[in-house]
């Protein structure tokens, strides 16, 4: 928990530099989206206790797919799953 927060402190911390310089987002920042955007990746979320944990999946996979990154059981027994847009998520948690 502390390791955590340190790394808030410190992450707010360049944030506030960044600011401050008019710089939106860092480079590396940057390196990953462009990475990311080259190699058709994307990610989704997966939330519950007591984690939230961050998915890459590539560009035109289906849910079941996607759920067979998690686990190859997943995908087999694959029957819905509950999508929420960003927006919704910050709006009403």
């Amino acid at each position: 928990h502390a390791e955590s927060q340190g790394h808030q402190r410190i992450g707010h911390q360049n944030q506030a530099i960044l600011d401050d310089l008019g710089i939106k987002e860092s480079g590396l920042d940057q390196i990953i989206q462009a990475a990311y955007h080259l190699l058709g990746l994307r990610t989704f979320f997966t939330v519950g206790e007591p984690e939230c944990r961050a998915w890459t999946f590539h560009e035109g996979m289906k849910a079941p797919q996607c759920a067979g990154v998690i686990h190859s059981d997943f995908e087999k027994g694959f029957i819905r799953a509950e999508v929420y847009g960003y927006e919704d998520f910050m709006k009403y948690g």
